[in-house]
């Protein structure tokens, strides 16, 4: 005999950004909100990101160049107040490159900071 395990969601009021998991046992979502990115607080860390540009060649070596890359992208996207989704991949680009480098406090600072968004 099979067993079937039939699961309610009842909704008493307005409901946004809901996801809803069929199927599946002891699992989770993360739902990200970025309509609401806080530009000037990403203006600030990129600006803070860009003095340690002088040793991003000793700090990320080869990556040095693409961690340029990606805040001159970020930058430009913060001007035009575009592309939250994009701007956060990009974030975390820049996470994933500092996590990268190890043993640096500069590296290890950035993570910090690209966490707090």
């Amino acid at each position: 005999m099979e067993k079937y395990l039939n699961n309610i969601n009842n909704f008493y009021g307005d409901v946004t950004k809901v996801q809803i998991q069929q199927g599946t046992v002891d699992s989770s979502q993360i739902q990200l909100n970025i309509a609401d990115l806080d530009y000037t607080k990403v203006a600030e860390i990129i600006n803070e990101i860009k003095k340690y540009d002088s040793i991003f060649d000793d700090e990320y070596g080869e990556t040095a160049n693409k961690m340029r890359s990606i805040l001159s992208e970020i930058e430009e996207l913060v001007i035009k107040k575009e592309s939250p989704n994009r701007i956060m991949v990009l974030l975390n680009d820049i996470k994933n490159l500092s996590i990268g480098v190890a043993g640096s406090l500069i590296a290890s600072g950035i993570v910090r900071l690209v966490s707090g968004v």
